[in-house]
């Protein structure tokens, strides 16, 4: 109950952003995504869900990007869209809520741009349309279009706690 009522709250905060300061059309696929997505990456556990073959959990940008290529580490191309789906969904989740923490990675992951890099990740999970994968590939090509739009949308939400 609390989840859902969470989801609302910031889905409604998100729709008023998305269309008075952003100046987006509404996409109830998309605002429901990213209303989801503030309720998921409240749990730091989730933010760095991803784990590699061995069960640790991936923190690096960079060893990511290694696991969501099938040329590389990536096992499947289900395990592909999946990671690179992530990887947006971190990079979008940063760059509005958190872009102070962007400054601060690693070396590995300095030459890593997050607003190139998230919009290219979401493109490549949207490119897989079958099942069950379509479901969400307009979804994800409109938050590969807009990415700025929705990281500033985001960014509007957290001021709207006084952060």
């Amino acid at each position: 109950m609390f989840t859902a009522a969470l989801t609302d709250f910031f889905r409604l905060r998100l729709q008023d952003a998305i269309v008075h300061e952003v100046g987006l059309p509404l996409r109830p696929s998309v605002d429901r995504y990213l209303a989801e997505l503030l309720v998921r990456f409240t749990r730091t556990t989730e933010t760095f869900s991803l784990q590699d073959e061995h069960g640790r959990p991936i923190t690096r940008l960079s060893e990511m990007l290694e696991h969501g290529d099938v040329r590389a580490r990536a096992w499947s191309f289900r395990r592909e869209r999946d990671v690179h789906k992530h990887i947006g969904d971190v990079l979008l989740f940063w760059s509005g809520v958190f872009p102070e923490f962007l400054r601060t990675r690693d070396a590995e992951d300095q030459w890593i741009e997050p607003h190139r890099q998230g919009p290219a990740s979401y493109l490549i999970a949207a490119s897989y349309r079958v099942p069950p994968c379509d479901s969400e590939a307009e979804t994800l090509h409109w938050l590969s279009r807009d990415f700025e739009g929705y990281a500033y949308a985001l960014k509007s939400v957290r001021k709207a706690f006084g952060a």
